[in-house]
């Protein structure tokens, strides 16, 4: 005769059990808050619909006190409610509030690192785990109005990055074209500048992820060249998918040929504060009655402190060297501070209140992708560009 396998035999008190979860399932599906709470008849029908199961009626009430008797036991508490002679029951508390999770749902919807098919798929997951059915309906509703700030990967750019991502975290070795210039970099640009004109391959391991309001961007490191590279990540074009090339990836310590700084991630840091070498004085105007807003902004963006300028007039060396007199305009706060010119045209560009409250008086710094982007629209709407730069003019 055959053994059976223990993992198929009904194990003693495997009924009790079932009914057990049964009733659990029902309370969070159904019974989620005080002014939902849990009737028999509605448990008896659940059982029998889903699961085909007859439940006894005498049942789901001992069950229901047994739970509310455990709830320094369960990650949850399940409340009793008096209506006239007969108590009705509800879960109190689940993991996550519903704040938050559409503080989660939220956030998913503002990261531009990821797809909106993927957005989607995450929210219903996070949904399912931690959410009963009819609640589902009260969280999507108020999700409905969630508005994402800015554009999201599309799919080829979403497999990019899902592959990127997976190398940043095994230290898998990368092979890529960079299909422009736009990149920022630790070491001499000339260098890598050459590497792409002639069209030669690059490769390294993928670093970091850097999120700016402009889209994603990826820091590659170069073991070969000892330096660090950020770019978009439409930027980068994947020769090949990321490989294990043995025990490279054991030695790698992202260190760089840097005179100020010694790795990647020390480069980074102090790069997008302005700390770098390629810094450049800078003097920005700030509209009087906005500058205590603006140097929150500041001090946390550029760790350093705000300090007005209280001279009459401010001298200032340009980009190309010469020295340049400004004269101060009573309306305006004028800030003169030393950063490189990412540092400063990614913060410019961080925030509304900053655009439309600040200037940036030298150097002429002027976010050309903006204006580009614009120009760009007008044209596909059928708008005379010729008209509109004579107007700015």
């Amino acid at each position: 005769m055959q053994n059976k396998s223990p993992l198929t035999e009904i194990q003693p008190s495997s009924t009790t059990r079932e009914e057990l979860f049964i009733v659990l399932e029902y309370l969070k599906e159904y019974a989620y808050d005080e002014k939902h709470l849990s009737k028999q008849a509605d448990i008896v029908r659940f059982a029998k619909e889903k699961y085909n199961y007859d439940f006894r009626r005498d049942r789901i009430p001992q069950i229901l006190i047994h739970l509310t008797q455990l709830e320094k036991r369960l990650p949850f508490k399940v409340k009793a409610k008096k209506i006239n002679k007969n108590y009705r029951f509800f879960l109190e508390k689940s993991y996550l509030t519903d704040n938050e999770i559409i503080d989660i749902i939220e956030a998913l919807h503002n990261d531009q690192n990821k797809s909106l098919p993927k957005i989607k798929r995450l929210e219903n997951s996070l949904l399912n785990s931690f959410v009963g059915k009819e609640k589902q309906k009260v969280i999507k509703d108020k999700t409905s109005k969630i508005i994402s700030r800015g554009k999201h990967l599309d799919d080829a750019e979403q497999q990019k990055i899902e592959l990127l991502k997976d190398a940043a975290y095994k230290k898998l070795f990368i092979t890529f074209k960079l299909k422009t210039t736009d990149f920022e970099i630790s070491n001499d640009k000339r260098a890598v500048l050459n590497e792409i004109k002639m069209g030669h391959l690059l490769d390294g391991y993928v670093y970091a992820f850097l999120s700016f309001d402009k889209g994603p961007h990826v820091a590659v490191y170069s073991m070969s060249l000892k330096l660090v590279i950020v770019t978009s990540i439409e930027n980068i074009d994947l020769v090949s998918e990321p490989a294990n090339i043995g025990q490279w990836r054991k030695n790698v310590k992202f260190d760089i040929n840097n005179n100020k700084f010694k790795s990647a991630g020390e480069w980074i840091e102090n790069h997008y504060k302005g700390k770098t070498l390629e810094n450049y004085e800078v003097v920005i105007a700030i509209k009087s009655g906005i500058e205590n807003q603006i140097k929150k902004s500041f001090e946390t963006y550029f760790a350093t402190k705000m300090v007005p300028d209280t001279s009459s007039r401010l001298t200032v060396k340009s980009i190309d060297g010469t020295v340049k007199t400004i004269r101060k305009r009573d309306e305006f706060i004028y800030v003169k501070f030393t950063t490189n010119l990412p540092s400063v045209q990614n913060w410019f560009l961080s925030d509304k209140k900053i655009m439309f409250n600040v200037v940036i008086v030298e150097p002429n710094l002027f976010p050309i992708e903006v204006f580009d982007a614009i120009l760009e629209n007008r044209k596909a709407v059928g708008l005379d560009n010729s008209v509109f730069i004579e107007m700015l003019k």
